[in-house]
């Protein structure tokens, strides 16, 4: 099998450190997802983890925020409005 290298930046990856990389980010992810906590795509996880920036989370609130005309549950997901029975 061939052995395939990257350069990014000022480092060197090979494959398998890649794939190791990859991996690592997509357990992650699939930990804070349940919590509706990230905040960036997978690449930029990926070009965030190489450079060594730490990963930036969503903001959880203690209560329900406005931001323009919407409102918000405090871990960030659009309120659902209720049902009054009114047309």
């Amino acid at each position: 099998m061939a052995s395939y290298s990257y350069i990014y930046g000022q480092e060197y990856y090979y494959r398998e450190d890649l794939m190791k990389l990859i991996d690592e980010v997509e357990r992650e992810r699939n930990e804070l997802r349940p919590h509706k906590l990230l905040n960036t795509s997978f690449a930029q996880d990926i070009k965030n983890k190489i450079l060594g920036i730490e990963r930036p989370l969503r903001d959880v609130k203690d209560k329900p925020f406005k931001v323009k005309d919407t409102w918000y549950n405090p871990n960030g997901t659009v309120m659902v409005a209720k049902d009054v029975g009114r047309v």
